[in-house]
């Protein structure tokens, strides 16, 4: 039997653009074993209730071995560069199990070279967007690659990353979970109002917030046109989340407002599918498209 390795070391994001497929797997494959492994207790709780939208999906569960400290670490700063090094440095031997990795970000690239060298790399990207980071060289590492579309196989093939029989397009699992999460969706306000979703960039350099995020809340915790949900990129207070809890605090009494600054409902469309208008940012630089 082959066992494939759904493993979560980053931010809750990014679990939607990979969770699907495992899922997936598990209920068309009965050959295969899938395995899902979460960096915490706490993430693991949260995708065993998603897991839960795909009853006839059975899957393994497992929970990333760490020391007290690091935990600690994770608990209190989040997913930071240091901890994610850190758990896959002393996971390596888990790792190297499996037949396949299946994984949304980059950071387990460094797997190779901790050692692991059995399993096969599996990189299903996460959003669909064009920043350049999404792009790097390093990418071409990957055994396989998923990708939204043609768009984007188009600039990886110009990158001189992708090799022939190695990547597929067509794959954005993550609109197949949100349909079965919010199909009985109930509306977010009490009121007939145009709803703004102010989505702002977590990067200092494309964010809007640093710059002008507290006086566009001003703004629309004063008038009576619209209602305002405040749900920024998840890292955007990834570090210091309780602290921006202790800034955003005053502008939660307003009924026409929500603020969010990292809740489940930030990064599952919850607040996308009720909005009507998107205020984002990204002020890249032309040689980024």
């Amino acid at each position: 039997m082959l066992h494939i390795l759904f493993p979560y070391i980053a931010q809750p994001h990014q679990e939607f653009h990979s969770l699907p497929i495992a899922l997936e797997m598990a209920r068309l494959y009965p050959g295969i074993k899938v395995h899902i492994a979460s960096l915490t207790p706490e993430r693991d709780s949260r995708i065993r209730s998603l897991c839960r939208l795909y009853p006839e999906s059975s899957v393994t569960f497992d929970i990333l071995q760490m020391p007290g400290w690091l935990r600690h670490h994770i608990r209190q700063h989040g997913q930071t560069p240091l901890g994610k090094m850190a758990v896959l440095l002393l996971n390596r031997n888990y790792f190297n199990k499996f037949q396949a990795i299946v994984v949304p970000e980059r950071t387990s690239l460094y797997l190779r070279k901790m050692g692991v060298s059995s399993p096969r790399l599996i990189w299903t990207r996460h959003g669909a967007g064009d920043r350049a980071i999404g792009f790097t060289h390093d990418t071409r590492q990957f055994d396989f690659i998923l990708m939204a579309g043609h768009k984007i196989e188009e600039r990886l093939t110009r990158a001189g990353v992708l090799r022939p029989g190695h990547y597929a397009t067509g794959i954005y699992a993550k609109f197949d979970m949100v349909r079965r999460l919010h199909a009985h969706g109930l509306p977010l306000f009490p009121n007939t109002r145009p709803t703004i979703l102010y989505n702002p960039h977590f990067s200092p350099r494309l964010s809007s917030w640093h710059r002008s995020g507290m006086a566009i809340l001003d703004y629309f915790a004063h008038q009576e046109k619209y209602n305002l949900i405040f749900a920024p990129h998840y890292r955007l207070f990834d570090t210091h989340r309780l602290k921006s809890n202790g800034i955003l605090a005053r502008y939660g009494m307003h009924p026409h407002m929500i603020i969010d600054p990292g809740s489940d409902r930030s990064v599952d469309m919850s607040y996308t599918l009720a909005a009507d208008l998107y205020l984002g940012d990204v002020r890249a630089r032309s040689e980024s498209f």
